[in-house]
């Protein structure tokens, strides 16, 4: 309580006033006196008071109407008001309490009940301050904080909330104050585990930091989330808040789970390349010993089988190393943006390959008026010949071999494919195809690493890439689009 209250006195007779002045004041309670209702209004405007002694009757403004204004005004709505008159009817009484006074005194007073009164009516109005500092404070601190931050009463309704709050989940204050925390947006925040957090977890442990929750909200998606979370008891004014700060954290789950894949990537990578050229280093080195014998007994057509080995040996070493260099520069040594006539590009390609083409007899069927694209000319090649040249692997032995080039349109997408006739692809392998070193036929030609780097590469643009294929031998389609502002509009 404070070392000395403030108590204004109103009652149009001067002689109530000194009254009640002369007692209050020697309990050490500061008076200020007011003798009409507008008086006592304007010392409301220009003082601190904690307590109002208000007569019922008087000329002009009633203590009814002072009342009223005095309620409707929010700086002195909640202080204390008692009101004391000589008529004791019911009626009056009834009035005065649906007015808003907190209590009624008639006169002629009793002293020590009117002090009684006073008392208990201060330490209640001392302990709503308390109340609303501690209020006050929790929200400047919610205010302060750039996480979405929230603080609830002891039964779960939101009390405040911050900017970021709102904005992160898209609500307005209007649905939020007030509210059961599991009923906001339409119950939406009706999750599992934060129930576990707020019923079981909180009541154990008053602070507790580093709870994730994931969850799907409406109109923002899915959102992985980091609570903290704090119990703030006040004993003395029995005041319990809770507050609970929420990170947004789905970002950097997504960076989390590509590094997570990369290091992944990495170790297979790592394993993978350790594997595959050891083999041809092993076969060098076997036939490097056995040359020197070759010539020492004079088998120089051995000597020379050997040296072709070790010329394929050193060739797949070289190709592998190719592969894995270009694979290591996408996203980094990408040229500059340029309009990409994709009919041309995809000519050029053909001619690339027509060795293998005419060797295997495949007939290439390809859409005219294919659109042209902004986008990097250099490895938008790699991505149709490493395409074009998977085809024409897996096309295996058949009468009538055929791969087809071109574009559709899917909703709002433009698509290019490669299709052929040839192998398919189990539906199970579909995600997996694309993999660095996973190859269908563990004994075909290539190193693994092409249809690796077509997804590198058409992820560097900027688009996604996927196949499609009914099964083994129901033959294969290579998808792959780039966002709407890689089409050239010239």
């Amino acid at each position: 309580m404070k070392n000395k209250p403030v108590i204004l006195v109103v009652d149009d007779q001067l002689h109530n006033i000194l009254l009640l002045e002369g007692f209050l004041a020697r309990q050490g309670y500061e008076i200020i006196r007011a003798e009409s209702g507008q008086e006592a209004l304007e010392k409301l405007v220009h003082n601190q008071v904690d307590l109002v002694l208000l007569d019922v009757k008087m000329p002009g403004m009633s203590g009814f109407e002072v009342l009223t204004k005095l309620r409707a005004d929010k700086k002195t709505e909640r202080i204390p008001v008692v009101m004391i008159t000589a008529q004791i009817e019911k009626e009056i009484r009834v009035q005065a309490y649906e007015s808003g006074c907190d209590d009624f005194i008639s006169k002629p007073f009793e002293q020590y009940e009117l002090l009684a009164r006073v008392k208990s009516l201060l330490r209640i109005k001392f302990l709503d301050d308390e109340v609303e500092e501690a209020r006050e404070f929790a929200e400047s601190v919610i205010n302060t904080v750039r996480e979405p931050l929230i603080s609830l009463d002891k039964d779960l309704r939101v009390v405040t909330a911050n900017s970021s709050f709102y904005s992160t989940f898209k609500v307005s204050p209007e649905a939020t104050i007030g509210n059961f925390i599991y009923e906001l947006g339409d119950r939406q925040w009706d999750i599992p585990r934060l129930r576990v957090l707020i019923e079981d977890i909180l009541p154990h442990d008053s602070v507790f930091n580093g709870y994730e929750v994931e969850h799907d909200f409406q109109g923002i998606g899915r959102k992985t989330m980091l609570l903290n979370a704090r119990q703030i008891f006040r004993e003395n004014i029995g005041s319990h808040f809770i507050l609970l700060a929420l990170e947004d954290i789905t970002e950097r789950k997504l960076v989390e789970k590509k590094l997570q894949d990369k290091n992944t990537e990495l170790e297979r990578f790592t394993y993978t390349v350790s594997h595959d050229l050891k083999s041809p280093l092993i076969t060098i080195q076997n036939y490097a010993c056995m040359i020197p014998q070759d010539l020492d007994t004079g088998k120089y057509d051995r000597a020379k089988d050997d040296l072709k080995r070790i010329e394929n040996a050193a060739a797949k070493m070289t190709l592998l190393i190719n592969d894995l260099l270009e694979l290591s520069q996408v996203g980094i040594m990408m040229n500059k943006p340029t309009p990409v006539d994709m009919n041309q590009l995809v000519t050029d390609c053909l001619a690339q390959l027509a060795g293998p083409l005419k060797q295997k007899l495949v007939e290439v069927v390809l859409q005219p008026n294919l659109p042209t694209l902004l986008g990097d000319s250099q490895r938008l090649t790699a991505v149709l010949q490493n395409l074009i040249e998977n085809s024409i692997k897996y096309l295996g032995d058949q009468a009538a071999p055929r791969i087809e080039i071109g574009a559709r349109q899917d909703d709002k997408e433009m698509v290019f494919f490669v299709s052929d006739n040839g192998a398919g692809i189990d539906p199970l392998q579909h995600e997996t195809i694309f993999d660095l070193f996973n190859k269908l036929d563990a004994k075909s030609q290539g190193t693994g690493v092409g249809l690796a780097l077509v997804k590198r590469i058409v992820e560097a643009h900027g688009g996604r890439v996927w196949v499609e294929s009914e099964g083994v031998g129901k033959g294969s389609t290579f998808c792959f689009t780039l966002p709407s502002s890689n089409r050239y509009e010239p």
